[in-house]
């Protein structure tokens, strides 16, 4: 099978670099197939539409919304999506929730295939009539070379949180009155409140409650996102902030915009974003790593965190629990990491946590590695290809 590997930019450069990264790492692990890597930003977009165009492969890889936004004029018609002029299937991986590309999910008509996250996400698109496997998240990491001793590590933590932002850039409905602003407000109380989580279902049990049409839910994608983002925000904000005010020595990469936010941040080095793969040093020096957006999406730092033997610290979403084994990491409820900053600062003191990291070390690099990735996703690759044939 040719499988085309389409590595195209997003807003965020940092975003960029993990994206070529990972798509790359997923390349090199797709073993019995014939790659076609196509990459914009080498070749220059003209050029990588004309390859796509030529469709010289059988299937097209992309990363989340990758390609849905490039549009084509046919024989001299109107501009269309590249993806609707292209008959080859296309498997996108998805890493965030779906309906943070709501727009762009309904632009092409062709043989389009998702992996999920996790099975809100997949609800969601099945809802819109979207086709997709699930996933408990696709992300791997490699094998560090030498791994430093636990110990002698110079940050209890290692947060990797971008600011991009306070919550309320997001908040349109407080400008709004009445059983419209209720609604929305029901929205975000259900969204905090469910099991899952989910922005999408939160919509729909608040529609349900207020008597409208699931149809009309369909039509809300930008509030949807909005709410997604601001619940986002506002949960990162709450957790660093819980760590400002902890006895634990944090190393914050993210930038000094961060104390806009932190009154409190004595024990708090503040470092610049940096890319994927250097980001890696810094878990190198960390004795544990933070991981948040577990219910939401996939967390490429989960497994580059057990690669580095540090002890996860994450949101306890279903998926995580089960990928890391409840006692190989401290899992804290949404939005209530302080409960359970004494007992990772006690297991950081004690010792105990370097145990808890060398067995979810050996977890990851036995279940977890890019090599483990790339057979999966082969599989899922093949079992396409002969459902077709079929």
């Amino acid at each position: 099978m040719k499988i085309a590997v389409y590595l195209d930019e997003v807003s965020n450069s940092i975003d960029n670099a993990m994206q070529w990264a990972i798509m790359r790492r997923i390349s090199e692990n797709l073993h019995d197939h014939e790659l076609l890597i196509i990459d914009p930003l080498g070749i220059g977009k003209e050029e990588a539409m004309r390859v796509l165009m030529q469709q010289d492969y059988d299937v097209l890889l992309t990363y989340n919304k990758t390609g849905t936004d490039l549009k084509v004029r046919l024989d001299g018609g109107d501009e269309t999506s590249l993806l609707s002029a292209i008959n080859r299937k296309h498997v996108a991986w998805l890493t965030e929730h779906p309906l943070t590309f709501y727009d762009q999910y309904m632009s092409s008509q062709c043989d389009r295939h998702f992996i999920f996250p996790n099975e809100s996400h997949a609800f969601f698109a099945e809802s819109m009539g979207l086709r997709g496997s699930f996933s408990t998240q696709m992300f791997g990491s490699s094998p560090a070379k030498t791994i430093a001793p636990f110990m002698a590590r110079e940050f209890d933590v290692c947060i990797a949180a971008q600011w991009r932002g306070t919550a309320d850039v997001n908040a349109f409905w407080k400008t709004m009155t009445g059983k419209t602003r209720e609604f929305f407000e029901d929205v975000l109380y259900l969204q905090d409140t469910i099991e899952t989580r989910d922005t999408f279902t939160a919509f729909l049990a608040a529609a349900k409650h207020h008597g409208m049409d699931e149809g009309e839910v369909l039509q809300a994608g930008s509030a949807m996102r909005a709410i997604y983002w601001y619940a986002r925000k506002k949960e990162r904000i709450k957790l660093v902030q819980d760590f400002a005010s902890s006895g634990l020595k944090v190393a914050l990469i993210g930038g000094e915009d961060w104390k806009e936010v932190l009154p409190n941040h004595d024990n708090i080095f503040f470092a610049e974003p940096v890319g994927h793969e250097h980001l890696k040093n810094w878990y190198q020096n960390s004795k544990s790593v933070v991981t948040m957006n577990n219910f939401h999406g996939a967390n490429e730092r989960v497994f580059d965190a057990m690669a580095a033997g540090c002890l996860v610290f994450g949101e306890c979403a279903p998926s995580l629990v089960s990928i890391l084994g409840e006692k190989n990491a401290v899992f804290y409820e949404p939005n209530k990491a302080c409960d359970k900053l004494d007992e990772l600062e006690q297991l950081i003191r004690t010792g105990s946590a370097q145990a808890m990291a060398q067995s979810g070390t050996h977890r990851f690099s036995t279940e977890h590695t890019w090599q483990h990735r790339g057979e999966y996703l082969s599989a899922l690759l093949d079992e396409l290809m002969n459902i077709e044939k079929a």
